[in-house]
């Protein structure tokens, strides 16, 4: 399979993530072809994919998208109560004098507890998980097979403290565990960084934990003047957006059109929460150790040290 051809330019991005001339990456036989090659099960994985709108195409993307966004909307009110009462009070104890690991102390339970509201149950996924990592192409045996039990796991987790779901309500919170784990650690960690750093506040994210998405043309499409032939996989660079001067372009980080972001509007009204929270603070922060983990798809901060002087 050739590599896919990355593009920078805002107006490609666009294209790319917007038109439907571009379609989801087959991630289903992706997984499958290496499954059945090497004989190990993958079965968990593809059945998370297939409630996964990004990995979806025509009906199927339009019913998996459809239901995401009735169960994020019906769990707005707890999500937003969470970002209100209880974001401030973890705010307050990381900005607290000292030497504070910020993804242990906050970040990561930020994120679990956040999705918990979505699907309605305690979700305690820890640093090492690798649910997101299924859309990684470069992912080793030994991580597929345990990414493959971890989605065992979750799904019994779900069903045992949700009974009363059916299959596809199960299916519909794995996949919105999936979607918002390392998106989310990802793009929170490297823009409080920023901000720890200098970086103006603003109502838009600063940075993304989703460096790329990649799209495969469904006919010959023209992006950024050259035509493609079909199947060509294009790499649409969020990361691109981060230097944008319109910072109204890095709202473009949820991407755009058909599969746009359904969790925008939350991510959104917690990082004005985090702002503020921190404005409030106003405390003297010094960031002492910052590095990113290995991964192909997410950015997200390995290790990620402050030191409060003040607050």
């Amino acid at each position: 399979m050739a590599d896919p051809i990355d593009i920078r330019s805002f107006e490609g991005i666009a294209t790319v993530l917007g038109s439907r001339s571009f379609v989801p990456v087959n991630y289903e036989e992706r997984h499958r072809a290496v499954g059945d090659h090497l004989g190990f099960d993958v079965s968990e994985i593809i059945a998370a994919i297939h409630h996964i709108s990004l990995c979806l195409r025509d009906e199927a993307h339009l019913r998996s998208r459809k239901r995401i966004a009735t169960l994020i909307s019906q769990s707005n009110a707890d999500a937003t109560a969470f970002i209100a009462g209880e974001v401030p009070e973890m705010l307050a104890k990381l900005l607290s004098v000292g030497t504070h690991d910020v993804m242990g102390e906050f970040v990561n339970p930020c994120v679990n507890r956040l999705i918990s509201t979505n699907i309605g149950t305690t979700l305690s996924l820890d640093h090492t998980t690798l649910i997101s990592r299924l859309f990684s192409q470069t992912t080793g045996i030994s991580k597929r097979r345990r990414m493959n039990a971890e989605l065992a796991e979750l799904r019994l987790h779900i069903q045992r403290e949700l009974p009363f779901l059916t299959e596809t309500e199960v299916g519909d919170r794995i996949a919105l565990c999936i979607l918002g784990t390392d998106a989310l650690r990802g793009t929170l960690g490297r823009s409080m960084q920023a901000v720890f750093a200098g970086a103006p506040y603003t109502a838009e994210y600063p940075k993304t934990g989703v460096p790329y998405i990649d799209r495969q043309a469904a006919h010959p499409c023209p992006v950024d003047g050259v035509t493609y032939d079909a199947d060509t996989t294009l790499r649409a660079r969020l990361d691109a957006l981060e230097s944008a001067s319109d910072p109204q372009d890095r709202n473009r980080f949820f991407g755009y059109g058909a599969h746009v972001c359904l969790g925008k509007k939350i991510a959104l009204h917690l990082w004005a929460q985090i702002q503020d929270s921190i404005l409030d603070r106003q405390a003297a922060v010094a960031v002492t150790r910052f590095t990113l983990r290995r991964d192909d798809v997410f950015c997200v901060p390995e290790e990620f040290e402050i030191e409060v002087t003040h607050g």
